[in-house]
């Protein structure tokens, strides 16, 4: 394993499914597949025993409570990152993943490409969320938990408000640094200042949180 690599770990029930994941994924050299957990316990053994950047988890599954076991890791591992596989079946998972906090969702069905893309930028710190899930986030930022609000009321900087702009197009934060000319430190406290001004603990919730309160729009 290279120092620059990103470590992941899948949980998918098919044998076939995470050779074909792990075939894929493995043709990028920043990125390393670890190993495969076919169960919550296997799982949360490998997340004790490798501290992966990244679970790869299949939303779909109907052996592993995937909802309870991510917000576990995200409790007990909350600098990895957490990127769903789904289908638009399952909506009602999506949406309670997003109000979980999922750092990125894939179509099952999305091509070679897109996978990798979606792995390789929530594995750096972005979010990422299927186009054709859009509808999905519309509801969910509907709710009412997300109040309407105005800018003055969470006393967000220009700066603040342009950072949050910017996530929703699913920067990392070493591309938002390059974007807005500054060092990713800056960006992180940025991120810590958004975080808390909107009551909010992780970039999933700030994007919804500022597209319901009308801050930003969406992608």
């Amino acid at each position: 394993m290279k120092d620059h690599q990103k470590r992941i770990v899948v949980c998918d029930e098919s044998e076939l499914v995470y050779a074909g994941l792990k075939f894929v994924v493995e043709q990028n050299a920043d990125l390393l597949v670890i190993d495969h957990a076919q169960s919550e316990h296997e799982l949360l053994r490998l997340a004790a025993e490798h501290k992966p950047d990244l679970y790869v988890l299949d939303l779909s599954s109907r052996k592993i409570n995937i909802l309870h076991l991510a917000q576990r890791l995200k409790s007990e591992h909350p600098m990895s990152k957490i990127l769903f596989l789904t289908d638009l079946q399952d909506s009602e998972k999506i949406q309670q993943a997003l109000l979980l906090g999922a750092d990125g969702i894939c179509l099952k069905n999305a091509n070679r490409n897109l996978l990798l893309a979606a792995i390789h930028s929530v594995s750096l710190g972005a979010i990422w969320l299927a186009p054709e899930t859009s509808r999905i986030l519309a509801s969910v930022v509907s709710r009412p938990a997300f109040s309407i609000t105005t800018l003055n009321d969470f006393q967000l900087s220009k700066r603040e408000l342009e950072v949050l702009e910017l996530m929703v197009s699913g920067l990392s934060n070493a591309e938002l640094a390059a974007k807005l000319y500054v060092s990713p430190e800056t960006i992180k406290s940025h991120l810590r200042r958004i975080y808390e001004k909107l009551a909010v603990r992780h970039r999933t919730e700030a994007v919804t949180k500022a597209i319901k309160s009308g801050l930003i729009r969406a992608a």
